[in-house]
């Protein structure tokens, strides 16, 4: 393929002659992309930091005691603040709703979320109204902090 060819102009022909394997060079370049591998104490840290996060927009998100952790994945338990119970498991592909009350493992083929807000978007209208007003009061925060300041000045 010569570089002024663009990828939109490809013929099957050029395409089925790209190489399937990434060189070495390809690789090497890529090294540190590669995808961190968590034990049961890192899952720990990671579940700590969602619930950090999240806290203030459900009734209740904590580790789960009766289901283990191990080094694929960590069990949450969930209250939204429509008082619906799940158990959300927490792997490196995301968060996905494995059970519709605490400690449960049951559901399959669910949804898998990016992040801990994409979930809580999908299943608690009450987190979406909780996550805006909280924006709304910092937002507030910041407008009053700023007519302070050029009141001072």
């Amino acid at each position: 393929m010569s570089g002024s060819e663009s990828l939109d102009t490809l013929s099957p022909s050029h395409i089925n002659s790209l190489p399937t394997t990434p060189s070495l060079d390809v690789k090497a370049k890529f090294q540190d992309c590669e995808e961190t591998i968590l034990d049961e104490e890192g899952w720990k840290e990671e579940a700590r930091g969602v619930i950090k996060d999240v806290e203030k927009y459900v009734k209740l998100v904590c580790v789960s005691e009766v289901l283990a952790s191990d080094k694929n994945c960590i069990f949450l338990n969930l209250t939204t603040r429509e008082e619906k119970q799940y158990t959300i498991e927490l792997t490196s592909q995301g968060f996905k709703v494995v059970g519709s009350e605490h400690n449960t493992n049951v559901l399959t083929g669910e949804n898998i979320y990016e992040t801990p807000y994409a979930l809580l978007d999908s299943i608690s209208p009450a987190y979406r109204q909780a996550f805006g007003d909280h924006l709304t009061d910092q937002l507030l925060k910041l407008q009053a902090a700023r007519e302070e300041e050029s009141e001072d000045s």
